[in-house]
């Protein structure tokens, strides 16, 4: 699998040959194995070539279920927050980001942006906060 990171004459010949060693896992196997192909592709931006050809292979999985994906969308979900949190309450909002940092959960974060929404002062924020973190 680490041969999608070496200089190549035929990237295509080595993505085929790669997918190929892949399909013949078992089903949970190779569905781990897609994933690291396509985060590891996406280094040298093969993602597109690498995607296409998975998409061939006879098993099937949402990448929205892979921990890559989770990773970046919480990531994205927290400096989305970052910047509500100015926007709505200036500095003081701010304070509030180690505390959001804190939280794990996807769907929490999902609790907080509504909160957010909800909220009036950035101390019932807090004391939302402070609930969600237990």
């Amino acid at each position: 699998m680490l041969a999608i990171l070496c200089k190549t004459d035929d990237e295509d010949d080595t993505i085929k040959t790669i997918v190929g060693k892949i399909s013949v896992l078992p089903p949970k196997e190779a569905k781990d194995y897609c994933l690291k192909l396509l985060y590891l592709s996406s280094l040298k931006k093969l993602y597109n070539r690498v995607k296409n050809e998975v998409d061939n292979m006879p098993i099937t999985f949402d990448i929205r279920e892979s921990e890559i994906f989770l990773d970046g969308m919480r990531e994205g979900l927290i400096d989305g927050i970052e910047m509500v949190l100015e926007i709505k309450y200036g500095s003081n909002g701010l304070e509030l980001m180690d505390m959001v940092r804190n939280i794990e959960a996807f769907e929490k974060l999902n609790q907080l942006k509504v909160a957010i929404k909800r909220s009036d002062t950035v101390e019932e924020l807090r004391t939302i906060l402070v609930d969600m973190i237990g």
